[in-house]
């Protein structure tokens, strides 16, 4: 399936830590690319030998209508009451 025309397709964002060297570094790929064994190379040494990272992502979401997904007198689709 491929995005509508002016849009892009994210991809997941991983946190490794070079085992050689300690750099920190970023990898974006696909689940498939990461499920089928991923290997990451280090940009600081070019070692193969890098752990991955846990981290958390923070979603910031912007309502396009705000009214209409908060709770109060003026009650819309969506909302909680």
């Amino acid at each position: 399936m491929r995005p509508a025309a002016g849009r892009s397709v994210s991809m997941p964002l991983y946190d490794y830590e070079c085992r050689r060297c300690g750099e920190a570094f970023e990898v974006r790929a696909s689940i498939a690319e990461r499920e089928g064994g991923l290997v990451p190379t280090c940009p600081a040494c070019g070692s193969r030998e890098a752990r991955q990272r846990l981290t958390f992502a923070t979603i910031v979401h912007q309502a396009r209508r705000p009214s209409s997904l908060a709770c109060g007198p003026d009650r819309g689709p969506g909302c909680c009451g």
